[in-house]
């Protein structure tokens, strides 16, 4: 064997595996700016981080797609304080990733209100990450 191909190889497989630059970042980071465009009512940042055909199941059970999400967060008061910790990514290809967290919904007066585990699935499409899909689940309070 050529020895002389053996980086030209790692190179080309180093390369082709990668997803997005930074995508785990981006993802942690638009997830963040989620949970305030929830709070602030930012129905324009939610259009664009949603895709067109997303659907999902909501952590109260409601089954959902794009405009009934959209309208279940304009219901949304802004009695509450949302924070959005403990992400983990997971890239199932270059393109596709699974984005899980915590969300815990505090009153005024800090005292927490709501506790959920969510799933989101992403998918790089139109030059921006999309979520196309999202799963909900309540974690009873102490």
């Amino acid at each position: 064997m050529k020895y002389y191909l053996l980086p030209l190889i790692t190179a080309f497989m180093f390369f082709s595996c990668r997803t997005i630059p930074h995508a785990s970042d981006q993802l942690v980071k638009m997830e963040l700016n989620r949970s305030k465009a929830i709070e602030f009512h930012d129905s324009i940042v939610l259009q664009n981080m949603y895709a067109d055909d997303f659907s999902g199941v909501a952590a109260g059970g409601l089954v959902v797609n794009k405009p009934i999400l959209m309208e279940v967060f304009k219901r949304h008061g802004n009695d509450l304080i949302f924070v959005n910790d403990d992400h983990k990514v997971r890239f199932t290809g270059k393109k596709t990733a699974v984005l899980t967290g915590r969300l815990t919904a505090k009153n005024r007066d800090n005292q927490v209100v709501g506790v959920s585990r969510y799933s989101h699935v992403l998918v790089w499409r139109d030059g921006r990450w999309q979520i196309v899909y999202g799963q909900g689940t309540v974690i009873p309070v102490n």
